[in-house]
């Protein structure tokens, strides 16, 4: 945890912004950044992918007036979450990269885009507090608070954290040490994102098989988030994410992204989605440009108003 003193200062308003952007081909991403008044406290960029030769998330951020971001976390090393990563580090100087723990290297016949990814990552593991903009490169796992904080908002105390709630720790580690790299939708890193009473949870590519570790690895209770991201492009193998949550409120909100080549997101899945969440948002099928949807929460007035819907329905 790097300190923020942007945390320390007192505000008048406290409002969020949250955008997930994708494709009806493949592709995803995910831009979060917390305005103190009218000022940037706080900014996080979660995977990338490239459309038409240009870095999806970085247009969006140079649109929201961000020129550096805190924090770059990639969930996992797939393609489609991996495309553009390196250019926003080298462009964004983010202060930390968050990558799951337990992934040092791939096999050395991937040739894939993502190992090129990881090799660039990996040079800033030298970490040297000399180089002010060279980034921190970090591994995460279950039950690591990246943020534990509070900021000052009118006569408000608010809370700002941070948990992650994924990879787990043990299963991973045992992938890595049998060098099983064939699922590694396992490394997925997932996030739990807190302001004040509100929440959102970001899910990477986690799958079914990965909750029941979740469940029994977890050393605190999720509640239900305001906003959920989908995993897994809303697969079939996706719906357990739900017994996560520690009480039986609805969802207000979940968005999903697709994946033409498996045939994502599934009807079934999206079904499942609808009897337990108040609305559902997926890409266009049909759409042949990319997707961004995105909401602004006042944090103390309690509202999220969409500000953002490019080819979602």
């Amino acid at each position: 945890m790097i300190n923020n003193p942007l945390f320390n200062q007192y505000y008048q308003q406290l409002t969020c912004k949250i955008f997930i952007l994708g494709h009806p081909s493949q592709g995803e991403s995910i831009v979060f950044v917390l305005y103190g008044d009218e000022r940037i406290i706080y900014s996080c960029v979660v995977d990338s992918f490239v459309q038409n030769d240009r870095v999806v998330p970085k247009d969006l951020l140079y649109g929201l007036g961000v020129d550096k971001i805190t924090d770059l976390f990639w969930t996992h090393p797939h393609d489609d979450h991996s495309n553009g990563l390196v250019e926003l580090i080298e462009t964004f100087t983010p202060q930390s990269i968050y990558i799951p723990i337990e992934l040092q290297r791939l096999p050395e016949n991937n040739r894939s885009l993502s190992a090129s990814v990881l090799e660039h990552i990996n040079k800033y593991k030298g970490y040297d507090r000399r180089c002010k903009n060279q980034p921190r490169v970090q591994g995460l796992a279950a039950n690591m608070y990246l943020y534990n904080e509070y900021l000052y908002v009118g006569q408000y105390t608010v809370p700002f954290q941070l948990f992650a709630v994924a990879p787990c720790s043990g299963k991973v580690r045992k992938n890595a040490v049998d060098g099983n790299y064939s699922t590694l939708n396992d490394y997925s890193v997932v996030l739990e994102l807190i302001v004040g009473d509100f929440s959102a949870f970001l899910t990477g590519d986690i799958q079914n098989r990965m909750v029941s570790f979740m469940l029994e690895e977890l050393s605190m209770s999720i509640p239900t988030p305001n906003i959920l991201k989908i995993p897994h492009h809303g697969s079939k193998d996706s719906t357990d994410i739900i017994n996560l949550f520690s009480d039986d409120w609805l969802t207000d909100i979940a968005v999903t992204t697709a994946k033409r080549s498996s045939d994502l997101p599934r009807d079934e899945a999206l079904q499942y989605y609808n009897s337990c969440c108040e609305k559902v948002f997926r890409v266009v099928p049909t759409a042949t440009n990319n997707a961004i949807w995105g909401v602004e929460v006042n944090i103390l007035n309690g509202t999220i108003k969409q500000i953002l819907n490019e080819n979602f329905e």
